[in-house]
């Protein structure tokens, strides 16, 4: 009986290591930048400031305080579409084009994302949006 528990222990130790691998490749790690830009307007868009700080740089941090003091109806807020977004990465930098639906205007904008301790934050500096 011995045996067969062992061979069932490294089974399951071996089972183990391979769901780990795989949270690795989908959890925040190696998340991919057009993820975390999506959920960032989110975030943004619906005023909850102190998590986008979360996949946000310093000078992304200091631009959500700015924005968080303009007083908006809660009757104007609404979730931005993102369409077509692409992101070219060059090792920890991702520009990221895209299209927003606004007022049912298609506008084109861009965006670049660093990653930093093997997370991809939103980087926006006085010239950017």
């Amino acid at each position: 009986m011995k045996p067969i528990s062992f061979i069932l222990l490294v089974f399951l130790l071996g089972f183990s290591a391979c769901q780990n691998d795989t949270n690795k490749q989908h959890g925040k790690p190696n998340n991919h930048p057009q993820e975390i830009l999506v959920e960032w307007q989110k975030l943004v868009d619906l005023g909850q400031f102190a998590q986008a700080k979360l996949l946000s740089t310093d000078s992304t941090k200091i631009w959500l305080d700015e924005i968080a003091q303009i007083e908006v109806d809660d009757d104007s807020i609404a979730v931005s579409q993102l369409q077509q977004i692409h992101c070219d990465i060059s090792h920890d930098t991702a520009d990221c084009t895209y299209y927003i639906l606004e007022d049912g205007e298609k506008l084109y904008n861009s965006i670049q994302l660093v990653k930093k301790n093997g997370v991809w934050l939103v980087d926006i500096h006085d010239s950017s949006m």
